[in-house]
């Protein structure tokens, strides 16, 4: 019979708590300072399934799945954060007619291409990475989900009512971004 053997660092069995966190988007500083709400996304894989005769045999899966990243954030009265995110979609696929992918959307994203990246150029313009930083309860950085080459896929609808009850309940908005993969990155004390 085997025997369960506790690891020596148990020390800190606290639950997550969900105020801990800290999300930041490389290019939306408008945005971080106004996220409400962020998932960390499921992460699944398929098993990889070969038909025989008589039987199908089933082996490991050979790749990760990530679902979409979600925030949920307040909208200020200049719609400053929805901008961000506006833009940086409008600009990616260059407007209705395409003709906003110019050299003055990629010369505005400088800061934000990685230049290692073997893509086009335009496609380093539109992505960029973001990272969501756990916290203890000291709001000491504990974990760190990077992820990479971020993109925005969609922008919710902003509802807005002259029949509310409750005239000091914020208007909030979600996004949804789309990226290559995630890691979790351990921040030493």
């Amino acid at each position: 019979m085997s025997t369960l053997s506790i690891p020596s660092d148990t020390f800190n069995l606290f639950p997550a708590d969900a105020l801990s966190h800290v999300m930041r988007f490389a290019r939306l500083p408008m945005t971080t300072y106004v996220i409400q709400e962020v998932n960390l996304p499921t992460v699944s894989t398929r098993t990889a399934v070969i038909a025989t005769p008589g039987i199908s045999t089933k082996h490991l899966p050979d790749r990760l799945t990530y679902d979409p990243l979600t925030i949920s954030f307040l909208v200020d009265e200049e719609f400053r954060a929805w901008r961000e995110i506006y833009a940086w979609m409008y600009g990616t696929v260059g407007g209705p007619d395409r003709s906003v992918v110019t050299a003055e959307f990629l010369n505005s994203q400088e800061n934000y291409i990685k230049y290692e990246k073997p893509a086009g150029r335009l496609d380093r313009a539109g992505r960029t990475d973001a990272g969501l930083t756990i916290v203890n309860a000291a709001k000491i950085p504990l974990l760190r989900f990077i992820f990479y080459n971020v993109y925005p896929i969609s922008l919710g609808q902003i509802q807005f009512s002259t029949t509310s009850t409750d005239p000091i309940t914020p208007l909030t908005c979600q996004a949804t971004f789309d990226y290559e993969y995630y890691s979790i990155m351990e921040i030493r004390r």
